[in-house]
């Protein structure tokens, strides 16, 4: 069985903005947390904090990060 990503929205998020994991993070305030960005789209489980923190960087809903509502990117 295939490792399914369970935030789509976040991925095309962050490669729309021209991010790397890397750079995403650090953004966020997560310096050398590659790991837990995966362990993110694996699980599907990230914190309030952090989802507040995606939402400023993003500008999008928090139902849009997981991946409750289809993403719009214009």
């Amino acid at each position: 069985m295939a490792n399914e990503c369970k935030l789509k929205n976040l991925e095309i998020l962050r490669k729309a903005h021209n991010m790397t994991v890397d750079e995403l993070m650090t953004k966020i305030g997560k310096e050398n947390s590659r790991s837990t960005y995966y362990t993110w789209l694996k699980t599907g489980q990230i914190k309030v904090c952090d989802i507040k923190k995606l939402h400023a960087l993003f500008n999008v809903t928090s139902d849009c990060i997981l991946d409750i509502v289809p993403i719009k990117i214009c």
